[in-house]
């Protein structure tokens, strides 16, 4: 279900033919944090799980509130270095290589893209998510490595076309009252 350590692989940096080839970086996400700001104002919301002792992930789930519509954010850390790295950065360099997916079994729940890459292709590192009625189930955050942007559905978010290389995949359980 959970990845303990995930790997965010990057793509191989473009070089001149007399420049070696750099092997592709391997980065360690050991955090990832969710955050949910009510469109109309209120308390910010907070989903995330970090894993700083390598054993059992600590998670965090605020409790959303029912028809209401949040501009969110996700971000990705390695907390096992000091200082700790934004991963989220590099995603957002490399936009065009990486796209995030939101899937959850609630019926009542609307994600949305609300950033694009150069080519106007989704990224997912800002989204809307709009809450229906009272309900409670699972949100996965996908993070995929060289999907097929162009694909049938992947601009809509539908993974099943994407392709590519998940880089982390996490599952939350989210609760909207």
């Amino acid at each position: 279900m959970l990845l303990a350590t995930c790997i965010l692989t990057l793509g191989i940096l473009g070089c001149q033919k007399k420049d070696p080839i750099i092997p592709n970086e391997e980065e360690v996400i050991s955090a990832i944090v969710y955050t949910l700001t009510p469109e109309k104002g209120g308390t910010m919301k907070i989903i995330s799980v970090n894993n700083l002792g390598g054993n059992t992930p600590v998670y965090r789930s605020d409790t959303l509130e029912a028809h209401t519509t949040y501009y969110a954010s996700v971000q990705f850390l390695n907390e096992f270095v000091s200082p700790v790295t934004d991963i989220t950065e590099e995603v957002q360099d490399e936009a065009n290589d990486h796209q995030i997916f939101y899937q959850s079994n609630l019926n009542d729940l609307l994600l949305l893209y609300d950033d694009a890459d150069t080519n106007g292709f989704p990224v997912g590192l800002k989204s809307k998510l709009i809450t229906g009625k009272s309900s409670s189930g699972e949100l996965s955050i996908i993070l995929r490595h060289l999907p097929e942007k162009a694909a049938e559905g992947v601009k809509l978010g539908n993974i099943t076309n994407a392709g590519g290389e998940t880089d982390v995949e996490i599952n939350f359980l989210i609760y909207v009252q």
